[in-house]
């Protein structure tokens, strides 16, 4: 079954940079609520596989004065290959942007996040935490 792209035209929390709209939910909920949401909106968790993606949402963010941390779309599904995005996990990054010393725990933070105080590089941090998230719609 193929989800249809559904962004209500007049999405306050969304952005759009390149091929993808991207609407940023401040409601907190763990990484398995996130993904789940954003599916059923007709997307996926977002995804910043290169850099100016990346710097795009981090300046976004920055320009909302959130300082929160933002799920994204990676999971460590295997401790010995990092974290992978979810609709790739055979694949690694070919893009990071991980904080000085992250990732630090694949045991039990197997969940990647954007996290403000560090300028939203990101973190690895446990799934069950609730936190914000980016939804991404690739058009």
């Amino acid at each position: 079954m193929h989800r249809q792209l559904y962004v209500p035209p007049s999405c306050a929390d969304c952005y759009s940079y390149a091929t993808s709209t991207y609407r940023i939910i401040e409601d907190t909920v763990d990484w398995k609520t996130a993904r789940n949401s954003c599916y059923n909106f007709g997307g996926k968790l977002v995804e910043l596989e290169t850099k100016e993606e990346n710097e795009f949402i981090k300046d976004t963010l920055t320009y909302r004065n959130a300082d929160a941390t933002y799920y994204l779309g990676g999971y460590m599904f295997n401790a010995n290959d990092g974290i992978r995005w979810i609709t790739t996990p055979s694949q690694a990054m070919t893009f990071t942007d991980w904080a000085a010393g992250e990732p630090n725990n694949p045991i039990t933070e197997l969940c990647l996040g954007s996290y403000g105080p560090f300028k939203y590089q990101w973190i690895d941090l446990p799934c069950n935490w609730l936190k914000s998230y980016i939804c991404e719609f690739q058009e």
